[in-house]
């Protein structure tokens, strides 16, 4: 039996070229005590199904028999209700499959690994994320979701012709957190004010100005009205003003 680090059903996006430029997972978690025996039994199901030797990877589903595959997954609602989901799309779903905790390698694992960070699987500075940046794709990050930046002129012009205009909030590596992870216990008064990969604990507040970068974040009940910078991490109870600026050395 492979024991893992890590492991998330995704959902990718691509550019025309067929490239990776972003990937979604629902279903993200990390094997530690609590979770290990659920870990291991997705991680021995999709061993059978896609003959998984180990190593980190990124497997796309393909001519699966999705029937057979929600039976093996019966005790598990929630990867059931993802797969029922996706099935119609089954060429876009993958599994991610980190059996050790290594720098991430592609897109996937780039944010399966911001993910577990922000739906507090693991806090910051618990997981190799080296040279994550480069792994990255400086996007326009849109009301359709990510696009490629060669290519979001063209959808913008495209959009305004069938009278459905897209808005974009950024253009960035980092998508803003609410985006593919939101939070329970927080209040967030403004989602552009937190990338993904921030850790916000349950009972945390980020008023407007405030900010949370990647890798960052509240270990407990705060209020955040100044910037958390990535890497920075703040204790329970802490109140940062609306003139702080709290940063480190990356």
């Amino acid at each position: 039996m492979t024991k893992i680090f890590a492991a998330g059903l995704g959902l990718q996006t691509f550019n025309s070229k067929g490239e990776v430029i972003a990937t979604r997972y629902p279903k993200a978690f990390i094997r530690k005590d609590t979770n290990a025996d659920i870990v291991d039994e997705f991680v021995n199901i999709f061993t059978e199904w896609f003959d998984y030797k180990g190593g980190n990877i990124t497997i796309p589903f393909k001519d699966l028999n999705f029937d057979d595959l929600l039976h093996k997954f019966k005790d598990h609602e929630g990867t059931v209700k993802f797969l029922k989901m996706t099935r119609s799309v089954h060429t876009r779903v993958v599994v991610t499959l980190l059996e050790t905790d290594e720098a991430p390698n592609d897109v996937n694992e780039a944010f399966l690994k911001l993910i577990l960070i922000s739906n507090l699987s693991i806090q910051p500075h618990n997981q190799n994320i080296d040279d994550i940046l480069g792994k990255l794709k400086n996007l326009a990050w849109t009301s359709l979701g990510p696009i490629d930046l060669d290519e979001i002129n063209d959808c913008l012009l495209l959009a305004d012709v069938i009278g459905e205009p897209i808005h974009v909030y950024s253009e960035d590596k980092f998508p803003q957190m609410l985006d593919f992870v939101v939070t329970k216990g927080t209040r967030i008064c403004d989602a552009s004010r937190v990338r993904l990969g921030a850790y916000v604990s349950p009972g945390t507040t980020v008023m407007h100005e405030g900010f949370i970068d990647f890798n960052a974040g509240t270990l407990g009940t705060s209020m955040v009205e100044g910037r958390i910078s990535a890497g920075v991490v703040v204790g329970d109870g802490t109140d940062i003003g609306g003139a702080a600026f709290i940063t480190e050395t990356l």
